[in-house]
């Protein structure tokens, strides 16, 4: 930011300032470092004053924002972890057996399948149905667990 300074009278003066505001809060930072494609807990984070005056964006502020989330990458103590270094876990892998949930007409089926492959919540994925050996899609929901989809989702 760039400020005019001003004297103002017969012998008056006048000349710019550049100022560059620092502004500290606390953002969510690693205690130690965590490893790429883990399931981010409580015991991970800290809250730690830090200046975010030339900061990219998507700092949290809060550890709830983190928490039960996995790092796409390693992350290091000391610095933010932003909104972009983090996803949903993987609740469904490849061939991982599954429970394969249908909802029709105010009736609930369940019946046993195999993910074909890695999926997070609200992914649609290709599931074998077990029983019938036929592929079908469908929406994580859970750790193992995908509900079809109906014209309706």
């Amino acid at each position: 930011m760039n400020f005019v300074v001003s004297c103002p009278g017969s012998a008056g003066w006048q000349f710019n300032v550049a100022v560059r505001p620092d502004v500290s809060v606390p953002v969510v930072m690693p205690k130690s470092l965590i490893a790429r494609d883990t399931v981010i807990t409580a015991n991970d984070l800290q809250l730690k004053k830090f200046n975010i005056s030339n900061q990219r964006e998507g700092l949290m502020t809060n550890m709830d924002e983190a928490i039960g989330l996995t790092s796409k990458r390693a992350l290091q103590p000391g610095k933010p972890i932003t909104r972009s270094e983090l996803v949903q876990p993987v609740l469904v892998k490849r061939e991982q057996p599954v429970m394969i949930v249908s909802h029709t007409a105010g009736i609930t089926a369940s019946m046993p399948g195999v993910a074909l492959k890695n999926g997070r919540k609200g992914d649609v994925i290709k599931i074998r149905n077990s029983s019938s050996q036929r592929i079908i899609s469908g929406m994580v929901d859970d750790i193992g667990v995908v509900t079809t989809l109906t014209a309706e989702q």
